[in-house]
């Protein structure tokens, strides 16, 4: 069983898949023997990544310039988007301001005019009590 270059690993002496024992003590596990070996830089049988040669690609002036130029203009893209939405952002809030201070000023304009209609319906109230009371004392002197 060879898995990776250098190391392997034998499975252990007397090694038997059993059911599970629920015994009070625990069974001792397997022992495994590894035994790590140098493998030569240069094997036949096993391929080694230090072997394969990477071919780097150097990108040239004008193409950098292209993707300089992709990215400063998405670049410009986001900005131009992010100052549209903060600009809508604001007017929105303006709107809302405008739309607030108004309902206020209804809110205001109708406790008023309630307000002046209780003040007067409390003077007609006033003024028939004080005829109620009039009244009363008329009718006091004259039925004596």
């Amino acid at each position: 069983m060879q898995d990776h270059p250098g190391l392997e690993v034998s499975p252990p002496k007397n090694f038997a898949i059993n059911e599970p024992s629920f015994s009070s003590e625990p069974e001792p596990l397997a022992d495994f023997i590894v035994n790590e070996t140098a493998v030569p830089k240069s094997s036949p049988k096993l391929p080694s990544f230090l072997e394969k040669s990477f071919k780097v690609v150097e990108e040239t002036r004008e193409e950098k310039l292209f993707q300089d130029l992709d990215f400063i203009e998405d670049a410009q893209d986001l900005l131009t988007f992010a100052q549209d939405a903060l600009s809508r952002n604001a007017e929105l809030s303006k709107e809302l301001l405008a739309t607030k201070n108004e309902l206020i000023r209804l809110k205001d304009e109708r406790i008023a005019f309630l307000s002046d209609l209780l003040n007067q319906k409390d003077k007609e109230i006033r003024s028939l009590n004080r005829n109620i009371e009039e009244l009363a004392t008329l009718s006091k002197f004259e039925s004596r």
